[in-house]
């Protein structure tokens, strides 16, 4: 019994190291600048979703993960206030 415990106990803290460094990974990707050499223009498509706009992101040359950025989105709660439009992003933007 004792063994058991003592595997339960490993496995929780094994859990909490992995969420943990997980956590402070995506905190550095977020608070990370975009490292372009110049800027970068791209287009938002009038009806586009979160998961399409991440896509065009992409295809305009913006090093971001699609996957991330509508889980950013949707977290914080932005995903349902994107606009469509032309933008230019600058270098060193976050």
């Amino acid at each position: 019994m004792a063994s058991l415990k003592k595997f339960f106990v490993f496995c929780t803290l094994l859990v909490l190291l992995i969420a943990g460094a997980s956590a402070w990974m995506f905190m550095r990707w977020i608070e990370t600048p975009l490292s372009n050499d110049k800027a970068v223009e791209f287009t938002i498509k009038s009806g586009s979703n979160i998961r399409g706009a991440s896509r065009q992101l992409v295809d305009a040359g913006i090093p971001i993960h699609p996957y991330l950025f509508e889980a950013l989105a949707r977290i914080t709660g932005k995903a349902a206030s994107l606009k469509a439009g032309s933008f230019e992003l600058q270098t060193q933007e976050t």
